[in-house]
Order: C-alpha cells, then sequence, then structure tokens
C-alpha cells in the first residue's frame, strides 16, 4: 500500500503542476482516497477469511452430521434386528417379510457401516496427523478409543454368557471371557475388530499419509488400491486349524477348523471397510481444500458419477442379493460366482 500510494501521488501531481513541486493541499483528497481503498483491501482479505473459517466449520459439522445420520439408521436396524431375535420366534423372524428384511439389513450392514464410519473418524483423530502431536500423546489417545471396544465386548459377553446361554458363574468361565478364549454371542468379534484395524492401520499411518500425499497421482493411486485390495485378498488366506490356542488367530483371520464359543467375524479382512472409511475422510478433506480455492460441483458432473457409482456398487452386489431368501446372519450357500459363507468355518466371505 506505501508504494502504491507514493506512486498515485506522484501521477497526480506531475498532471496537476508538472515538475514544480507538491501542492499539499491537493495531495490531501488523493491520500484519503488511497487510504480509503486500502482500508477496504484489508476489509476484504478479514471478510474473506472469516468466511473461510465459517467455511471449515460448517463444512466440518456437515459432514460429522452426516456421519451421525448414517451412523443413527445403523443402530435402529441392528436395535430392532436384536429385539427380533430376542422376542420372536424363529419362524416368525424367517417368513415375516418385514422380520426378514430387518434381519438380513442388519446382519449385512451394520457391522460394515460401523466399520466404515469408524476409519471415517479414526482418520481425522490418530492417522492424519492434522494437529502436531508428541508420540506419547497420540498413543494415550490410540489406547483409550481401543480400550473402549474391549470393555464393551467383556459387557457384551457376560450379558450373552451369563444371562442368555446360563454358562456357569464360575471363576473359569469368568477368565475365559476376560482372555476373549471364549467370544459369546454376537458381539466380542464384532467389537474387537473396531481396535484392530486402528491399531493395524496407526502402525502404517506414515506410510500411508506420505503415499496419499505424494505429488505423483501413479503413487496415491496405489497406494489406495492396496489398502483396499490387500483385505479383500486376505478373505482368501484361510488358516486350517484354529483349535485350541489357534482359536486366537480367528479373530484375525479365517480359519476352518474351530471351536465352541469362536470368532465369527476376523478383524482383518475387514480393513477394507475400515480404509475405504479412511479414503472418505481424505476425499473430504480434498474437497473442502478444493473448494476453499473457488472450486464448484455442478450437477452435470456430479450426477453422472453418482449413477455410474451406484450401478458399480449393484453390480459387486448382485451374487449377495441372488440369496436374499436366506438368513444373512448365518449363512453358507453356493452360487454360480462361489459359496457365500458367514457364521461357518471359512467364513465371512464368497469363496470358489
Amino acid at each position: 500500500v506505501p508504494a502504491a500510494l507514493t506512486k498515485a501521488m506522484a501521477a497526480e501531481d506531475e498532471r496537476a503542476h508538472g515538475d514544480d513541486g507538491d501542492d499539499v493541499e491537493e495531495a490531501k483528497p488523493l491520500l484519503r482516497d488511497v487510504e480509503v481503498a486500502a482500508r477496504a483491501h484489508v476489509a476484504q482479505r478479514l471478510c474473506w477469511k472469516a468466511a473461510m473459517h465459517d467455511f471449515d466449520a460448517s463444512f466440518s459439522r456437515a459432514c460429522w452430521r452426516s456421519v451421525d445420520i448414517f451412523k443413527g439408521v445403523l443402530v435402529i436396524f441392528m436395535t430392532f434386528a436384536h429385539v427380533n431375535l430376542t422376542l420372536m420366534s424363529p419362524a416368525l423372524q424367517f417368513y415375516s417379510p418385514v422380520s426378514h428384511f430387518i434381519g438380513n439389513v442388519a446382519a449385512g450392514q451394520c457391522f460394515l457401516g460401523f466399520m466404515l464410519a469408524y476409519g471415517f473418524a479414526c482418520d481425522g483423530a490418530y492417522l492424519a496427523n492434522r494437529k502436531p502431536r508428541g508420540p506419547g500423546e497420540a498413543f494415550l489417545r490410540v489406547a483409550r478409543s481401543c480400550m473402549l471396544p474391549i470393555i464393551g465386548a467383556w459387557v457384551c459377553m457376560f450379558a450373552w454368557g451369563f444371562m442368555c446361554f446360563k454358562l456357569p458363574m464360575d471363576g473359569p468361565t469368568l477368565l475365559a471371557m476376560l482372555t476373549f478364549r471364549l467370544a459369546v454371542g454376537n458381539g466380542p468379534d464384532f467389537l474387537t475388530c473396531f481396535p484392530v484395524c486402528l491399531l493395524v492401520m496407526f502402525a502404517l499411518r506414515h506410510i500411508m499419509n506420505r503415499e496419499l500425499s505424494s505429488s505423483s497421482l501413479w503413487r496415491r493411486y496405489l497406494c489406495a488400491a492396496l489398502m483396499l485390495l490387500a483385505p479383500l485378498c486376505l478373505t482368501q488366506f484361510v488358516i486350517n486349524d484354529c483349535t485350541g490356542f489357534r482359536k486366537y488367530y480367528n479373530y484375525f483371520f479365517e480359519c476352518n477348523a474351530r471351536e465352541l464359543w469362536s470368532p465369527n467375524l476376523p478383524a482383518l479382512p475387514h480393513l477394507f471397510y475400515f480404509n475405504l472409511g479412511v479414503l472418505l475422510s481424505r476425499a473430504a478433506e480434498a474437497y473442502r481444500s478444493w473448494a476453499k480455492g473457488g472450486g464448484f460441483l455442478e450437477a452435470q458432473v456430479v450426477v453422472p458419477v453418482y449413477i455410474a457409482a451406484t450401478m458399480l456398487l449393484a453390480l459387486l452386489s448382485y451374487p449377495l442379493l441372488t440369496v436374499w431368501v436366506f438368513n444373512y446372519g448365518n449363512l453358507a450357500v453356493a452360487t454360480p460366482w462361489g459359496n457365500v459363507i458367514r457364521g461357518f468355518s471359512g467364513g465371512p466371505r464368497q469363496s470358489k
């Protein structure tokens, strides 16, 4: 502003008086005009910063509100399904269209949706390093997040074991539950998948952050592809014997030979959904930066992409939809594309 002010005043002096000298009285209106313009420029920049701050806050609120609504819908289906399991007869659960719909949606969407939402939340909180934190603080925050699902898994096991299945309330049974030797009910393996996925990606966060923020487009795409394809490949890695103390392998991988009260949901194959949530978080952050720079998504671009993605997902889900008449909670059915397995040995997966 001072340089522009000096130049403007010199130009005005030359126009009005030539080279004879400065007319201070006539320079004052010009000075006031330039000062007003400078103040307006500063005010405009401050307004722009305030608008960007409001945009960041509103965008963040919109993202988390969407995630909360998504999880809320899943909670409704999960609660409805558990009420059906505990209060309705098995025949009515299977043959009633409404109960069958609720049960299959809950079994097919709730756990996977919760895992996706957890990955979305964990990226901003623990993986992306958007706020500078020391290693000790970061580890304590992750440990706290991991302990909450573990405590919830214990509570689920106590409720299912002692109240539903009437297991003996003695020391050995309690110790077997606390050490996850017994996975009673459908809660322990469900909940332990969350801390396992978080710990795996927390250990790999530096590599992931470096590759996803690389200037090379192919490196970013390759990292995203590995994050999704590696867990899918693990669905074909099946441990033959998970009896005895090898039972703990089933918390991480799929197994063939299993004992009673074994986990049904191995954690590592479900990294697919956790990482999908992480990538959605990165996409939202990239869109935020792009929008702050003046970018705008037009309907003629969004609608075709949305339709194409919907058709692709519908195509991928078609093999599972062909067995809709069965119970998705415990499923072992042969299809032209392979066996769809959940709740039995070798599952959950689709295998040849």
